[in-house]
C-alpha cells in the first residue's frame, strides 16, 4: 500500500469532504494538503514547529521560512515640511494637519523655524515665526508659540541635536489627546520668508532614547 493509500484508509477519505475538511487543523483543507503534497493527518508535515499552512516550506525542515522574521519595530516620531509663510490676513499662513490615534494622551515637541534658516536661505529665511496648533474641525487653540523658553524644564531631556539654537525660533511641549490637529505658522510683526515646522513625539527625543510613545501620530 502506498503512502496515499494509508492518509486515504486513516481519513476514511469516502465519509468526508476532500475540498473544505480539515483533518489535522492546520489551516490547510485535505484537498489544499494533496495538492501540496503536505500530509493531512499532521499538522507539521517537515516537524519544524510550524504549521504547514504558517509554512514557507512545509515539506522541508531545513529551509528558513521568511515568515519567521520578526516584525519590524519601525515606526513614524516626525513630521516636518517647509514652505513661503507670510501674513495670516492675507491668507499667506503655512498650514497642516495630523491626527493621533489611541486611548491616551501623547506628549509632543513642536519646533517652528524661522532665523534658523537664515544660514540657507539668507535674507529669504522668515524672520518672526509664530506656530499655532488648534483642534480639528473646532478651531479652538491649544498652542500659540512666538519664541522657545529656554527655562522650559523638558529641554534638559531633549537631545542637544534637537533643541532650538537660534532666538526667535518657535519651541514648545504640549501633551494631547487622541484626535485631529491643524498647524499653523504665520509672519508675526509683517514678516514673510521660507519657514519650517516639525512634530516630534517627545519620548523619542529625550536624550535617554528609546521612549515607548503609547499612541501613534499620523500624518
Amino acid at each position: 500500500m502506498d503512502g496515499w493509500s494509508k492518509i486515504a484508509e486513516d481519513s476514511h477519505i469516502g465519509s468526508i469532504n476532500t475540498t473544505t475538511s480539515d483533518q489535522d487543523g492546520d489551516g490547510l483543507s485535505f484537498s489544499a494538503e494533496v495538492a501540496a503534497g503536505t500530509d493531512p493527518n499532521d499538522a507539521d508535515t517537515d516537524n519544524d514547529g510550524l504549521n504547514d499552512s504558517e509554512d514557507t516550506h512545509p515539506l522541508d525542515g531545513t529551509l528558513p521560512d521568511t515568515n519567521t522574521t520578526a516584525p519590524s519595530t519601525s515606526r513614524l516620531i516626525n513630521l516636518s515640511t517647509r514652505a513661503y509663510v507670510g501674513l495670516k490676513d492675507q491668507f499667506q499662513e503655512m498650514v497642516g494637519g495630523f491626527g493621533i490615534t489611541g486611548t491616551g494622551s501623547v506628549k509632543l515637541f513642536i519646533r517652528g523655524y524661522g532665523p534658523h534658516l537664515a544660514q540657507f536661505f539668507g535674507e529669504g529665511a522668515l524672520s518672526d515665526p509664530m506656530v499655532t496648533i488648534k483642534t480639528f474641525p473646532g478651531g479652538e487653540e491649544v498652542l500659540v508659540n512666538t519664541q522657545w523658553n529656554a527655562s522650559d524644564s523638558e529641554w534638559s531631556e531633549i537631545a542637544d541635536e534637537y533643541q532650538p539654537s537660534t532666538a526667535g525660533d518657535c519651541g514648545a511641549f504640549i501633551t494631547l489627546q487622541p484626535g485631529l490637529y491643524t498647524t499653523e505658522v504665520v509672519g508675526e510683526n509683517g514678516a514673510n520668508g521660507i519657514g519650517m515646522i516639525e512634530i516630534f513625539t517627545y519620548d523619542d527625543l529625550t536624550a535617554k532614547s528609546g521612549g515607548t510613545v503609547g499612541n501613534e501620530v499620523h500624518h
